[in-house]
């Protein structure tokens, strides 16, 4: 009788490489889009005698960046890079209203 050894390998996935500076880039990012947001909110307010429409779409699109396209970006980022190494990046909001 004549028998054929099968036996299987099972290889194991690479891991994928480390990209914590996406995350890092990602979180500096958002906090600007969160400035951004804050900056349109403060144009909006003061274009409201001159330009209503413009206040209108300034505010808007200020809302819109600050509470929601800043924290979809952090929350990209945290799936880059672990929270201890994201988090501090969070206190740039401070840095880039000063500069700003």
């Amino acid at each position: 009788m004549n028998s054929t050894d099968t036996t299987t390998t099972t290889t194991t996935p690479e891991p994928l490489p480390s990209l914590w500076y996406v995350g890092i880039g990602l979180q500096i990012f958002s906090s600007m889009c969160g400035t951004a947001g804050k900056i349109f909110v403060r144009l909006s307010s003061l274009q409201k005698t001159k330009h209503p429409m413009l206040s209108k779409f300034l505010f808007r699109i200020g809302l819109v960046t600050n509470t929601a396209v800043g924290p979809l970006i952090d929350v990209a980022a945290y799936s880059f890079a672990p929270q201890s190494l994201v988090a501090p990046f969070g206190g740039l909001d401070v840095v880039w209203n000063a500069l700003l």
